[in-house]
């Protein structure tokens, strides 16, 4: 069978899944799933929500289920830029008539009756037996009302955004929730929740106002698949941008783009980076450059402030540490349904070089399972010399692993943590293969790095996480994203260049100090 839209999707599955998943599209593929969005609640953050929520679940294809949506018959709000013109349901059905699996989403005025898989209501009121969800601003809610009075000032999508990433998952929970998974793998259903994009905490806490128009002038997005097109999904719904803005990907779409591509559909072709300046045609300073990031530099220059990094090749990633900007944004995925989001400055903690380090080959064994586990290779060289038991605080100040990979190898030695990561946990792509993808796993991370963006270019000087001390937040979607996760350091690799004091000296004298 050639390439398709759900050939990335399958490979996530076949990671994920235990046994024997050839009938597992055509389960998924008759499960039922009611989604609703009132009148009352068919605002700004309400049909957002819809949107992006929808546009995750379509771009399962094959595995998606069977999509009854109930909407008002109200207009699309004019930010929905994605959208096409016309009332909301109306245009929902043109946008996502392209997609092989839009023979499974049907759109209602009122409830269809039957049993259903899942009900998910996009609503700030809770509904016993209902997953709800809402956003307003950088808060996203899970079955929890708002405090009254924390929406101000113009819209913010990334609240809203975030809510529907990981409203997606918490539908895919759902519909495997009886499929069973590899051994360390687990679903956790988020229950009753805020997640706030603004402070990575797990509280209502800040709400602030973004501003009228986002500044973006300088920035450079550096890598258009899954994540960085997340990431303009989620810029297009801004109000208006100020600035020049840099669009780099050589790649040109392909169909297995689609499952995670949220600014294309079939149909479209082209390079990347021109579809995603399409989708920000609104502001008309956006400079798609069709080059690998090497040749951006020669032709742009290598002076910029703050760049935005998508890539899914470490070599990459070095190379744009290397061109020492002044403030880079990162963010990835594994093949076990994590994601993390870090930033760098050269100075304070790890530089991105720090982190991509798939050019080492000293101690290979060892530095894989090093980063699998999230600790330094010292530690892991440490550990397995020792033969002790390794402690759960250990893995968890590690920052890599959820709760429930730590509850399987935590208190046990070095070399059988190995066994048990390579027998159970190791799911990662070979190094010639393509990284295993699912929409809402590359849709999170891009979203949240939009909410960097804004706060890095709106409060400069008194940041929340990500900042100079916390520099790393990390969740998976299959779980429950955990506090002591959401703010971690990355502490500097004894052998990286960023640890020179001529190195600094050169970051300090582009940039000061």
């Amino acid at each position: 069978m050639g390439d398709t839209i759900s050939s990335r999707t399958a490979r996530f599955i076949d990671s994920a899944v235990g046994g024997d998943t050839t009938h597992l599209r055509d389960t998924l593929a008759a499960k039922r799933v009611n989604i609703t969005l009132s009148q009352a609640d068919a605002s700004y953050d309400g049909q957002l929500i819809a949107f992006m929520l929808l546009n995750l679940l379509i771009r399962l294809d094959d595995y998606c289920p069977q999509l009854d949506v109930l909407l008002p018959a109200v207009p699309r709000h004019p930010l929905l830029r994605l959208l096409p013109e016309g009332n909301l349901d109306e245009a929902l059905l043109e946008y996502f008539r392209p997609f092989p699996a839009s023979a499974r989403l049907r759109v209602h005025k009122r409830e269809s009756p039957g049993e259903v898989d899942a009900a998910l209501r996009v609503t700030p009121v809770p509904v016993p037996g209902m997953i709800t969800v809402w956003a307003t601003g950088w808060l996203a809610y899970f079955d929890m009302a708002p405090r009254a009075g924390v929406a101000v000032g113009p819209p913010n999508p990334v609240g809203p955004s975030l809510a529907a990433g990981l409203a997606a998952a918490e539908v895919f929970k759902c519909l495997i929730a009886d499929v069973p998974l590899r051994p360390g793998l687990k679903i956790r259903r988020s229950g009753a929740m805020v997640s706030s994009a603004y402070d990575s905490r797990l509280a209502e806490g800040a709400n602030p106002a973004i501003p009228e128009a986002v500044d973006v002038g300088g920035l450079v997005v550096v890598g258009i698949g899954g994540i960085g097109a997340a990431w303009v999904a989620a810029a297009s719904s801004l109000t208006a941008l100020n600035g020049q803005l840099f669009l780099v990907d050589r790649d040109p779409l392909d169909v297995t783009s689609h499952n995670r591509h949220l600014v294309s559909r079939p149909g479209d072709s082209g390079a990347k980076v021109k579809l995603a300046a399409d989708a920000l045609a609104f502001h008309p300073q956006v400079v798609p450059v069709e080059l690998w990031f090497e040749e951006f530099l020669k032709a742009y220059g290598d002076r910029h402030e703050l760049v935005v990094v998508g890539v899914d090749k470490d070599v990459v990633r070095r190379e744009i540490q290397a061109s020492l900007p002044k403030v880079i944004l990162n963010a990835g995925t594994s093949d076990d349904a994590s994601l993390r989001v870090t930033r760098h400055d050269f100075i304070h903690g790890a530089c991105l070089s720090c982190i991509s380090r798939d050019d080492l080959v000293d101690h290979p064994a060892e530095r894989q399972l090093a980063g699998q586990l999230g600790l330094s290779l010292d530690v892991v060289l440490e550990y397995e010399a020792s033969n002790a038991p390794v402690p759960a605080r250990v893995l968890r100040a590690g920052g890599a692993l959820t709760e429930e990979q730590i509850d399987v190898l935590a208190d046990h030695p070095l070399p059988e943590i190995q066994i048990r990561v390579c027998s159970q946990l190791n799911l990662l792509a070979g190094p010639d293969q393509p990284a295993v993808s699912i929409s809402f796993l590359s849709a999170i991370p891009g979203y949240l790095l939009l909410g960097e963006v804004i706060k890095e270019r709106t409060w400069p000087n008194s940041r929340p996480p990500l900042n100079l001390e916390v520099n790393h937040a990390f969740m998976s979607t299959l779980g429950k994203p955990h506090p002591d996760l959401l703010h971690a350091e990355l502490k500097k690799r004894d052998d990286c260049d960023c640890g020179r004091r001529a190195f600094e000296r050169s970051y300090q004298r582009r940039w000061g100090p």
